[in-house]
């Protein structure tokens, strides 16, 4: 446990570097003219990830071109029934010594400059953090806690209710209400 500990705190320190060299082109949140939407949420919990799987099938629903990357909190990703065109999963098995994400894809995940990224972990996985903070995403949407205020321009407070349905029903909530024309549809 100290080893990891020891890790985290390194990967923090790198992230930090990383952070204040990060340009990207912020824009405020037009959700109903916004195309690329971008994912990263905890995959370990199989009911809460079945609730992923319909928010980004909404999503797709109103035309949006959704990428997602699930970390499972485990060795590697368990055997699963699902298209790599739809998800990306990530586990331990492809962090580096820091905890950092290294493949390839996570690389072209973080540079891609996608209208909005939401970050739907509700614990603080280092591995999410790391892909959200790092992003090139032009509007990033994340959970209120004290380490991540700089990292995304709409913070959602969920303490009283920190489930991973409460925090999908704000996201929702705020997507539709944000810049969204009275006669469109909603998620």
């Amino acid at each position: 446990m100290v080893i990891q500990t020891i890790k985290i705190k390194y990967g923090e320190y790198r992230l930090n570097q990383e952070r204040k060299q990060l340009v990207r082109k912020r824009q405020s949140l037009q959700f109903n003219n916004s195309k690329d939407i971008a994912l990263v949420f905890e995959a370990t919990d199989e009911d809460e990830l079945d609730l992923i799987k319909d928010f980004i099938k909404d999503l797709r629903d109103l035309k949006k071109n959704v990428k997602s990357v699930g970390y499972f909190n485990l060795k590697q990703v368990p055997p699963l029934q699902y298209s790599k065109l739809e998800y990306d999963f990530i586990s331990q098995k492809e962090l580096n010594w820091w905890q950092q994400p290294s493949d390839d894809f996570i690389k072209t995940f973080i540079r891609e400059e996608f209208d909005i990224l939401i970050n739907l972990s509700i614990k603080n996985h280092f591995p999410l953090k790391y892909i959200a903070s790092t992003s090139h995403a032009k509007f990033k949407i994340g959970i209120l806690n004290d380490s991540n205020i700089n990292d995304y321009d709409l913070l959602l407070d969920i303490s009283k209710d920190s489930t991973i349905k409460n925090l999908l029903k704000q996201v929702k909530h705020y997507l539709n209400y944000i810049n969204k024309p009275k006669n469109e549809s909603s998620i």
